[in-house]
Formats: C-alpha cells, structure tokens, sequence
C-alpha cells in the first residue's frame, strides 16, 4: 500500500515534524472559616435572592503577628497593632476580618461587584484575574489600617499574564436605588454597529475603580508545586500499562529534533505514536488531513496519564486563527512490549502490597494533596492601606464582535448576564424586558444566565448554554442582527451548582 505523508509544519519553538501512515506495517491541589453565612445577609449584597460568594471569618487578638492561608492559597499577613478606629487610635483586644475571594464567573456574578470601568468617558467590561473583599470589624464597629503598617495580601490567582491592580472607591447605599442614566454606547460595538441604548440600573454599589498598579505580572505559585511533589512522594504510585500496538490504526510517525522542550519523550523516540481518541471523534488526525498542511506557531504534550491507564498524551496545535486538540499514545510491539509487560507486573504487585499498608493516614494525604491542586497556580501581590475591593484586571476585548438583538419569546427578565470566555462577566442590564440588545464575542465560549420573576414574585434563574450559542446561525445574526434566544431554567440554589453548571 503506498504510504501517505503528511507534515506539521511549527515555528522553531518546538519543532516536530508529524507524518501520518495509513497502513498496517509501520515501526515502531483555616481556621474559623465560616461557610455558612446567613442567606439574609448574602441577600442583601449580591444578584441571586439566597445564595452569594462565601465568606470566610477570622478572629484573632491584634496584639499578635496573624498569618493566613486560605484553601485557593490566598496569603494575608497582619503585623500586631495593625488597626485603628474611625478616629485614628489604635484598637486593641480582638478584630472580627472578613474575606471573600472571586475567581470566577460565578463568583463575579454572584456577588453583585459591578465590573465597568470609565476612563475618559468611555465605558469598558473588565477581565478579571481575581477579585476580593478585605473587611474589618471590632464589636460590630468598622476598622481601618494603620497607615504605617500596610496589610500584605498574596492573591492566588488562575491566569497568567500581566493585569492591572484596581480599588473599588465604594459609596454605599442603605437602600437599592433606582437610577436613570444617559444613553450610553455599548461599548463593545464596533463603531459601524455603534447604538445608543437608554436603560434602568439597580446598583448596590455606586462607585468606580481606581487603578493603584499597571501591568502586574503574576509569580508562580511555588509552594504549591513544592507541597504536590512532597505529597505525591508520600504516596505509593500506581505503574502505567504499556500500550500494545494495533496494526490496524494509522500511526503518527514523530520525528523530534529538539528533545530538551518534551525530554520525557526521550525514551520513546523509536515507539510507534497511534490516536487515542474515541473512534469517528472530530479529534482524529486522519479525518483532519488540513493540519498537516498547516504552520503551527505553538505546540504543547500534556501527560494524561491516570491511575491504571495507558500512557496518553494530550496534542495541542495553535496558531493565530487556528487550533487543533487531540490524544496521542505510544504504541509497543515484539519483545518490547513484552518486557514492559513483565515490567509492569511486578511493580504493580509491589503497588498493590504498598496500597494495604496504612490506609488512614494514605487517606489524609490524598485529601491534603487534592486539596493543594485546587490552589491558584499563580500569587499576585497586594499592598493594602485600606479595606474594601480589590481587583486584578484588565479592560476586556473582543476578536470577533457580533450585535445581536435577542428576543426571549415573552420570558420577562430581571437581570441579565453574558459571560465571554472564562474570565469576563458583562452585565446586560437589570431591566424587566423580553428582549436585549448586545455584542459577543464569536471566537469565545458564550453563554447568558438571567434571572426571572415568576408571579409569587420568587427569583428562579435561567441560561443560554455554551452549546446552544454554537448552534447560532450567525450568518442569520450578521445579516438581520436578530436572533431568537430560549432560556432555559435551572435548578441553582448554592455557589457550588452555580459554579459547576458554568
């Protein structure tokens, strides 16, 4: 059978050349943490009736040097006599310091914080790299940082890349107000789309952000990385089975000229790589012969391997306007694939042997081990002379701006929200209307949540999913600038089925 070539052509980043082979000979991650906040109270501040962002409550005597570690890996340091009163005197005996953190969608949703930002009279939606709220009380009494001695907090944060620090300057409001504002230009809309549209704001925090730094960069999360190796060496490490090689699978024949950018393929150089995905899947290299043909400025492997599993790889292919995601094993054959079997065998009996030796306390280092991947990969850096909200930001922007007005088939809705990728939140307004007018973004993930009066006056909440914004016609919506969208309800009644329905 005559052989087909193909080649992945990269940038010098990380070259490799891929050929594919249709045929059947080939070679070879606190204490006083208070997770129940009253939902009176959450009520009060953010934009869904029982539920808001957690907040976590610390009590501690300000005498006294105060350290905290949160579960995202947020650090604050306080140094003793770190208060003063309205007045200025400084406050002893012990403090009451709320925290809450906003890492994403839902947090930011939630929590009700607007996220514009005016420079010059125009109007921009933020992209956030971690939001929170530092608060401090003594008796029910506000307190305020010495100025002589700044709070130190380390954000954790979940993106990378340099973001602006900003402070909300907050006015508060003892009651919702209702407030009519000029027409404004969405400013998401490209000037040939520009539109003005008048519209009705419920704000419980009538301020704007000030910027305190610009183009921060984030450090990585050391500790994190320290304590994962230092767990996962506690742990007995279950043995990967080797890969038998299909004669019947196309095989992807790699060539690496530069082993230092995936040196744990060194051992692999002369296996035979075969797809590992599902069959018929959109990610199969054969049925996507364009990405042989095509310039990649960046290419990754990412290790998939699980626990009982096969060696697998995670192929990402990127380049300006394209991408290119699939899964990839390293396939034996002959005495190969014989001698890793045997291999095999034998440290897997050694693993299971290992596995029935302290059971409780390989419990308790697995949880702590879960516990600390969770944490943010990144820190950035907080100086604080007073309380209030924090934002690492940057003003968010579009690649593929589409306008659209949205009809809702008659459902009536409260308040609404466009979440664009997986770090901005533009509020759509809170004006009881059945339908809106807006600009998303076609190259993110979109996705709408609203909220919905029903006739006892109960808040239920809606959403147009991820999916559903896909199977848009946007043709259609360039040409008309219209579009039918059906909300859908669902059933959110906490922050954790918010966050996982997002």
């Amino acid at each position: 059978m005559k052989k087909k070539f193909f080649t992945v052509k990269m940038l010098p980043l990380a070259f490799m050349a891929i050929s594919l082979q249709n045929c059947n000979n080939a070679t070879e991650k606190t204490d006083n943490k208070d997770k129940n906040t009253k939902q009176e109270e959450n009520a009060k501040t953010g934009n869904f009736e029982n539920f808001d962002v957690e907040k976590q409550v610390y009590e501690f005597d300000t005498s006294q040097e105060k350290n905290i570690l949160t579960e995202t890996g947020t650090k604050i340091k306080f140094v003793a006599d770190n208060f003063v009163d309205k007045n200025g005197k400084p406050i002893k005996g012990k403090v009451k310091i709320t925290l809450r953190e906003f890492h994403s969608l839902a947090d930011i949703m939630a929590s009700g914080i607007p996220m514009q930002y005016d420079s010059a009279g125009v109007k921009h939606n933020f992209e956030s790299a971690g939001m929170f709220e530092l608060r401090g009380t003594q008796n029910n009494e506000e307190i305020f940082i010495a100025k002589d001695k700044p709070v130190k907090l380390d954000l954790a944060s979940y993106k990378n890349g340099a973001f602006n620090q900003y402070i909300l300057a907050e006015t508060k409001l003892k009651t919702a107000q209702i407030k009519r504002q000029a027409p404004q230009h969405n400013w998401l809309i490209p000037s040939a789309y520009a539109q003005e549209m008048p519209q009705l704001m419920v704000n419980r925090i009538d301020g704007k952000w000030k910027i305190t730094m610009k183009s921060q960069l984030p450090t990585a999360n050391a500790e994190k990385a320290k304590k994962i190796a230092e767990l996962e060496t506690q742990l007995p490490k279950q043995p990967v089975k080797p890969q038998a090689y299909n004669a019947n699978e196309p095989i992807l024949d790699f060539n690496i000229s530069n082993l230092k950018e995936f040196p744990e393929l060194a051992t692999f150089q002369n296996i035979v790589w075969q797809y590992g995905g599902e069959k018929d899947s959109t990610q199969d290299p054969a049925k996507n012969e364009w990405i042989f043909s095509t310039t990649w400025s960046e290419v990754k492997l990412q290790s998939q391997n699980l626990p009982g599993a096969g060696i697998s790889y995670k192929l990402v292919l990127k380049n300006v306007s394209k991408d290119f995601t699939t899964q990839i094993i390293p396939a034996l054959r002959g005495t190969q694939l014989e001698t890793a079997k045997q291999l095999f065998e034998q440290k897997n009996k050694e693993y299971e042997a290992e596995m029935k030796k302290s059971s409780a306390e390989r419990e308790k280092i697995s949880q702590e081990l879960e516990k600390t991947k969770l944490q943010g990969d990144f820190v950035r850096g907080f100086i604080l002379q007073d309380f209030g909200i924090f934002n690492s930001d940057i003003v968010g922007s579009y690649q593929e701006p589409i306008l659209v007005n949205a009809n809702f088939g008659g459902l009536k809705i409260s308040k609404l929200f466009l979440m664009v990728g997986k770090r901005m939140m533009v509020d759509l307004g809170h004006v009881p209307a059945t339908s809106a007018t807006f600009t998303f973004d076609n190259r993110q993930e979109n996705q709408l949540f609203a909220t919905v009066k029903d006739e006892k006056g109960k808040q239920k909440i809606y959403r147009f999913s991820k999916k559903s914004f896909k199977e848009l016609d946007i043709a259609n919506i360039k040409k008309t600038k219209k579009a039918d969208i059906a909300l859908e309800a669902v059933a959110v009644d906490n922050m954790k089925q918010l966050r996982e329905l997002m």
